[in-house]
C-alpha cells in the first residue's frame, strides 16, 4: 500500500502506535519540504501528552515556516508546561505570518495577556490589546486595553465592576472575569489575587491562562496537595465526558508540568471510569504496561465496569481550552 494512503488509514482508524512506527519510518525517504513538515506535524500532535512532540513540531516549522499551524499546536503545548517566555515567542512569530485581522486581533489579545502574566508589563500589554482592536474592533480587546490602562487610582472600582458582572455569569465567561480582576490585584493587591485566581479556576478549570498562573502559584509554594485536593472537588461536581475531560486535562499538567506521573495516573483513571476515550487508555498502557510491566492493571481498566459504558471514543487532547 502507498505510504500516504497507509498513514491515512491508520489515522482514521486512530491506530496510534502504528501510526508513529510508521510516521517515523516514512520521514528519512521522504524529499518534499512541505509533506515531511506535515508529517512532523502529525508527529506532534501524536505525541501531544508529552515533551517530545515538541521537537516533531520545531522540525515541522524548520521545513516549512509557512506551516503555522506548527507554532499553534507548539504555543499549547507550552501553556501546559506554564512556559509563558516560549509562548511569547510562539506569539511574536506567529504574528509575522498571520494575514487574516481576526487571527492578528486574537494572537495580539493573547501577547497582551502573556505580557501581564509574566513580566507585569503594562505598557507592552496595551500596545498590544490596541493592536488587537485595531486589527478586528473586538470588544474585548477593548475591555483588555481599560484593564491594562487601569491605576492606583481606579483599579478598586474596576475590579468591583468585574467582580460583580462575574456574580451573574457562569462558567468559561466567569472565569474570564474574574481571572481579569485577579490580574488587576496582582498589580493593586497581591494578598487577594490567590482568592480571585482560585475562584476563576473553579469556574473555568479548562483556562489554560487561568491554570498557568493558579498551579503555578500554588506549586511555587509547595502547595501540591492543595491543588490536587481543589482539583478532586472541581470533577466531584462534574459527569459525563466533561468529567472525562476535565480530569485528562489535570493529568496531562501533572506528568507535563509537574513531573508527577502517579498522580497523573490517578487523574486518567477518574477519566476513563466517566468516559474512556483512546488519549487516556493510551497514557495508562505507556504508565502501566510499558513502564511497571503491570497490563493486569490495564486489562482491569479496559474492562467496563457494566454494560452502560461507553466504548472508547475519541481522545480527550490537551490541546482546547481558552
Amino acid at each position: 500500500m502507498d505510504p500516504a494512503r497507509r498513514i491515512s488509514q491508520l489515522e482514521r482508524f486512530r491506530d496510534w502506535p502504528t501510526l508513529v512506527d510508521e510516521l517515523e519510518k516514512a520521514l528519512p525517504a521522504e524529499g518534499d519540504p512541505v509533506t515531511k513538515a506535515r508529517m512532523h506535524l502529525l508527529l506532534g500532535g501524536v505525541f501531544l501528552q508529552e515533551k517530545r512532540g515538541l521537537k516533531h513540531l520545531q522540525d515541522a516549522y524548520k521545513q516549512d515556516s509557512q506551516l503555522l499551524d506548527a507554532l499553534e499546536e507548539a504555543r499549547s503545548i507550552y501553556w501546559v508546561l506554564g512556559k509563558l517566555n516560549m509562548v511569547q515567542k510562539l506569539l511574536e512569530l506567529e504574528l509575522k505570518g498571520a494575514s487574516s485581522p481576526q487571527v492578528r486581533a486574537k494572537l495580539l489579545r493573547e501577547q497582551g495577556d502573556v505580557a501581564l502574566d509574566l513580566t507585569g508589563d503594562t505598557d507592552r500589554a496595551s500596545s498590544a490589546y490596541a493592536g488587537a482592536l485595531e486589527a478586528s474592533g473586538d470588544p474585548g480587546a477593548r475591555e483588555s486595553l481599560l484593564d491594562a490602562q487601569t491605576n492606583g487610582d481606579t483599579w478598586q472600582g474596576r475590579v468591583s465592576d468585574l467582580l460583580q458582572q462575574a456574580s451573574s455569569a457562569q462558567g468559561d465567561a466567569q472565569g474570564e472575569l474574574l481571572l481579569r480582576a485577579a490580574r488587576l490585584a496582582r498589580r493593586f493587591a497581591p494578598a487577594e489575587a490567590e482568592g480571585l485566581l482560585a475562584r476563576a479556576y473553579a469556574a473555568s478549570p479548562l483556562n489554560r491562562q487561568i491554570a498557568a498562573l493558579y498551579e503555578g502559584m500554588l506549586l511555587e509554594a509547595q502547595r501540591h496537595e492543595e491543588l490536587a485536593s481543589q482539583q478532586q472537588q472541581i470533577l466531584a461536581g462534574l459527569g459525563g465526558e466533561e468529567k472525562a475531560s476535565v480530569a485528562f486535562r489535570f493529568a496531562a499538567r501533572w506528568a507535563m508540568r509537574h513531573q508527577n506521573p502517579e498522580q497523573a495516573a490517578r487523574f486518567v483513571e477518574q477519566s476513563m471510569m466517566a468516559y474512556p476515550t483512546e488519549g487516556a487508555f493510551l497514557y495508562l498502557k505507556e504508565l502501566h504496561g510499558t513502564k511497571d510491566s503491570n497490563w493486569e492493571h490495564v486489562a482491569r481498566m479496559a474492562e467496563p465496569p457494566s454494560s452502560s459504558w461507553p466504548r472508547l471514543g475519541r481522545s480527550c487532547g490537551v490541546r482546547s481550552g481558552t
